[in-house]
């Protein structure tokens, strides 16, 4: 087990430095100039703001073993022998005075002073004890040496390292394998181990400050017990049935709260995916969460794999959705999510090429062609490989994951934005961005402005990703649900064959109709055809007429209350061509109705809802009543409006 860096007893230290600091008088050696009457160790540096906590109690326990006798007694046993003690202390004093003397040959000739700054380098340090022949064939680590001289300078107050004791770090030593080749997984387990054992101390923490807030002298006795006790007699005692949970990097709390909430295991698995370097498909159907995936997987990078915010990019198609999920992150991880970046496609690509569009009307701007240009800046078009990585890593700010909202709603120039950044053509693994996407094939309501289903199937050939599918319906009756797998069955080269929409387990006990199922006697929450004229606005007029029919008592005996009546009006599905959007608009403004799925009008149009008598009388005057002839749903046959 790694150290454990903190809450070192004072009493501990101080008796581990009296034992280490032991003058000998075994060893004939010249004795420094340096005050005696004080002795202390690293271990006492230990407390000093800033110190080697890890590092310093390490030693500590490599000197002495303590148990806990009784309350007020405490038994210390060497582990190892006086001679030993004794010789370690004489070296560290030997390398005090040869670093000593190295810093005082840096004060210039005549200086006069107190408080003298003097700057060196580790290498020179080092270099000033390798140069004494008797240190250096007396110890197998000089680097280990010196820091602990210096460390003991500091603490008797001889000299004092600039900036605390975080400035002092030891060169690192870096030895090439002879054989070459890849790293292998026992190469990891070190730091696997060092990583786990930090894990372990946040969550020890945790539970000293829990169990703080109820009673103080529980926590002092679970902070002596955890220096005292070996790790799993610790564990038993204080943290009994919680082995899994220590194993997170992450409290117990924040850890139902991004996970265990989702309630669903599919969910639950795409969220807390731990592969590195990997991309990811979810596929999703309507209803089924997949913006909540999204936003719970950005929640668990940052909480549970403790991935820094800034490095985490999120594009969604347009403002509005990217609104929502940072008001759903900010929710669920508060200010942590200020730190991620949740932008749009035409956003980003404006931020990285530095364009802006104040002033222009809507005519002279050319989205298409700042997005393209973002995907040439990114790849280094024209640029030799050492420049254009240079400028890629300049423009991606550190950027390590990338997560898409509604990847099928991309076209041509988001797509070749979203590879430029994620580095899909980059050779070196390492460069690239770990991609995560969700989107629904079945669907592509922006075809009219160049969106195409065919980059999301090309997604698993692009990235090496195996989907993952959420196929449950949080959002519709189960007549609906079973009239949408009826529609969609027939399509061809679905991503989604074989993975029917199915009703939410959650759900299954709730009535096939849902609450129409109680409150409208005529359908009784079944799905209907409603026979009307063809275009948009005669299907739109059509909806309206049928929405007007659940709410006005006269022609329904049985009232449907406002909040079933707006999910009703949600579950409107339609497709309006290009240029009729805002007539849809209208009609559901006007009637006070929310909107569909951003049928939104037409930038740049100067649009007003009309008045709902004057919408009307126009379709009175178009003949746009629709004719119910609730007959039974159907397979065949096209479905101008379904409910």
């Amino acid at each position: 087990m790694q150290p454990r860096d903190a809450f070192v007893p004072q009493h501990v230290a101080d008796l581990a430095a009296k034992i280490a600091g032991r003058p000998s008088q075994r060893l004939p050696v010249r004795r420094p100039e340096i005050p005696r009457h004080r002795k202390g160790t690293a271990a006492v540096a230990a407390h000093q703001p800033g110190s080697s906590l890890a590092g310093n109690a390490a030693r500590l326990r490599h000197l002495v073993r303590l148990r806990k006798v009784s309350r007020n007694t405490l038994s210390v046993a060497l582990q190892r022998s006086w001679q030993a003690l004794e010789t370690g202390a004489e070296l560290r004093r030997q390398a005090a005075e040869r670093l000593l003397g190295h810093l005082m040959a840096k004060i210039p000739a005549g200086t006069r002073g107190k408080d003298i700054q003097v700057a060196t380098t580790a290498g020179d340090l080092l270099a000033a004890l390798t140069g004494d022949a008797l240190l250096k064939g007396a110890v197998r680590d000089p680097n280990k040496l010196m820091e602990r001289a210096l460390l003991w300078l500091h603490e008797q107050e001889v000299l004092i390292l600039g900036k605390g004791l975080t400035v002092f770090r030891p060169a690192m030593t870096v030895h090439l394998a002879p054989g070459g080749g890849q790293f292998l997984q026992k190469d990891y387990a070190p730091l696997e181990e060092h990583y786990a054992e930090q894990t372990l101390q946040t969550h020890v923490m945790a539970a000293y400050a829990e169990t703080g807030l109820g009673s103080m002298d529980d926590a002092l006795r679970l902070s002596g017990d955890y220096f005292l006790l070996g790790r799993d007699d610790f564990l038993k005692r204080w943290m009994p049935g919680r082995g899994t949970e220590i194993r997170r990097q992450t409290t117990g709390r924040s850890w139902k709260l991004i996970v265990e909430s989702l309630g669903n295991p599919v969910q639950q698995k795409i969220v807390a995916d731990d592969r590195e370097q990997t991309n990811v498909l979810v596929l999703a159907g309507p209803g089924s969460g997949k913006t909540r995936v999204l936003v719970h997987r950005i929640a668990y990078l940052i909480r549970v794999r403790r991935q820094d915010p800034g490095g985490i990019l999120v594009l969604s198609y347009n403002r509005h959705a990217a609104a929502e999920i940072r008001v759903r992150l900010r929710h669920l991880i508060g200010e942590d999510a200020n730190g991620v970046t949740v932008s749009t496609c035409h956003a980003l690509a404006m931020r990285l090429v530095g364009a802006s569009f104040a002033g222009l009307d809507a005519q002279t701007r050319d989205f298409d062609g700042i997005v393209r240009e973002a995907a040439r800046l990114l790849r280094g078009d024209g640029l030799v490989a050492a420049e254009a990585e240079a400028q890629r890593d300049t423009l991606i700010q550190g950027y390590r994951w990338i997560l898409v909202d509604e990847y099928q709603d991309i076209g041509p120039e988001e797509y070749e934005l979203i590879a430029a950044v994620a580095g899909r053509t980059i050779d070196d693994p390492d460069m690239r961005l770990s991609l995560f996407a969700v989107g629904d094939d079945d669907q592509n309501i922006y075809a009219f402005a160049g969106a195409s289903i065919r980059y999301i199937r090309a997604f698993e050939q692009d990235y090496r990703a195996r989907p993952e599918f959420l196929i449950e319906n949080y959002r519709s009756s189960a007549n609906i649900i079973a009239a949408a797998n009826a529609v969609i069955a027939p399509a061809g080269d679905r991503m989604k064959a074989g993975q029917d929409i199915a009703i939410a387990r959650a759900h299954a006990a709730r009535p096939p109709g849902g609450e129409l199922e109680a409150h409208d006697p005529v359908a009784a929450g079944r799905v209907q055809i409603l026979d009307c004229p063809q275009g948009d606005i005669a299907q739109g007029a059509a909806a309206l007429d049928e929405l007007e029919r659940l709410r006005d008592p006269a022609r329904n005996r049985r009232h449907v209350p406002e909040p079933q009546r707006r999910r009703l009006a949600r579950q409107i599905a339609f497709q309006p061509r290009r240029g009729h959007q805002e007539q849809l608009v209208c009609i559901f403004f006007a009637h006070g109705l929310p909107l569909p799925r951003n049928p939104g009008p037409c930038e740049g149009e100067d649009f007003r809802a009309p008045p709902l008598a004057l919408l009307r009388a126009k379709r009175e005057e178009k003949g746009m009543v629709a004719r119910h002839l609730f007959r039974p749903f159907q397979t065949s046959g096209a479905c101008p409006c379904v409910f």
